[in-house]
């Protein structure tokens, strides 16, 4: 194979963006390591190109090399629900995390609002909005919770009732939002709503919110 002129062998190529895996698929088609793993590249920086010659049995061994691509988590290594080609950390199960911050909202007696992150910890940028729901039958409806937002100035600004925050992120991006508790008219006992934040890219994601007047 070595001696046939470079223009006339069979060529294929990975592309994408940095860190996400285009060497692990390189060494699992080849069958061997041709592509050098040497952890994360800082962001920005050039990596040079490695040419190297593998041999190949069958066309069939580089669209299937040894795995079944319709099988279950095959494209997800660390089985935490993220898809490789969008998981920064694709090898690790507690990273990237959630998308939302904290875990769980939990107004205390006394506590009315509570800062909320929004988080672009993922490869893809992606639209979203927040809100929160109550369950049937409830005495806590959704309309005892309210949001603000900043402003390009960095002054929170409180939205109108009913009004839900939304926008888009980039990777690496974060939104900062507070979202109110107006316990008036609740009997004392504990509480239970969601915060569900729905995206164009990853679906929905609950947050559960404990309130006690």
């Amino acid at each position: 194979m070595t001696e046939t002129p470079k223009a006339l062998r069979f060529h294929i190529g990975f592309f994408g963006r940095t860190n996400t895996g285009k060497s692990s698929v390189l060494n699992l088609v080849a069958g061997q390591e041709v592509g050098d793993r040497v952890g994360v590249a800082p962001e920005g920086d050039d990596i040079a190109a490695c040419q190297q010659g593998v041999e190949v049995l069958a066309v069939a061994d580089l669209v299937l090399p040894g795995i079944d691509p319709e099988a279950v988590g095959v494209w997800d290594r660390d089985a935490d629900g993220l898809y490789d080609f969008s998981d920064p950390f694709p090898d690790a199960d507690d990273s990237p995390g959630r998308l939302t911050r904290p875990p769980v909202v939990r107004f205390v007696p006394g506590t009315l609002e509570i800062p909320i992150t929004v988080i672009n910890n993922r490869w893809d940028r992606f639209t979203w909005s927040a809100s929160v729901i109550a369950p049937a039958g409830s005495s806590l409806t959704a309309d005892q919770f309210s949001w603000s937002v900043l402003d390009q100035d960095s002054n929170w600004v409180l939205l109108n009732p009913g009004e839900i925050p939304s926008g888009i992120l980039a990777p690496g991006q974060t939104e900062s939002l507070l979202l109110h508790f107006d316990p008036r008219s609740l009997p004392v006992g504990i509480y239970s709503a969601q915060l569900l934040l729905d995206t164009d890219v990853f679906g929905v994601e609950s947050t559960p919110i404990e309130a006690q007047p």
